[in-house]
């Protein structure tokens, strides 16, 4: 999931689903290592937005030519860590910017 790529979870919410397909993909003690970054760190309190911040939706455009719009989460350590261990994953931050952004190492089930 480097590359922010835990951003095709779409949501907060949609981050149990997330955990749930990667758990069966994953062989027996395999881990996976995600990064992203905390939105709220890097608009500031400037930007009010509803609902969480890193919930982005964005589309790409080309000249007079633009695809659909796409759901997005970028989502800081703390949400990612409470969401993990409700689905019985385990997590550890293996680097942290000092800006908002982390690399963390998630596990299913519990580090021994």
């Amino acid at each position: 999931m480097l590359g922010q790529n835990i951003g095709i979870a779409e949501t907060v919410d949609g981050l149990s689903r997330l955990f749930r397909k990667c758990e069966i993909l994953l062989r027996p003690h395999g881990q996976m290592l995600a990064n992203s970054v905390d939105e709220s760190y890097r608009c500031g309190a400037a930007m009010p937005q509803e609902g969480y911040p890193g919930e982005l939706e964005f589309r790409l455009c080309h000249e007079d030519r633009c695809g659909p719009w796409m759901r997005w989460l970028h989502v800081d350590y703390e949400t990612l860590s409470a969401r993990a261990g409700e689905c019985g994953w385990s997590i550890k931050k293996l680097a942290d910017s000092g800006e908002g952004a982390f690399l963390a190492r998630l596990q299913p089930g519990r580090l021994t």
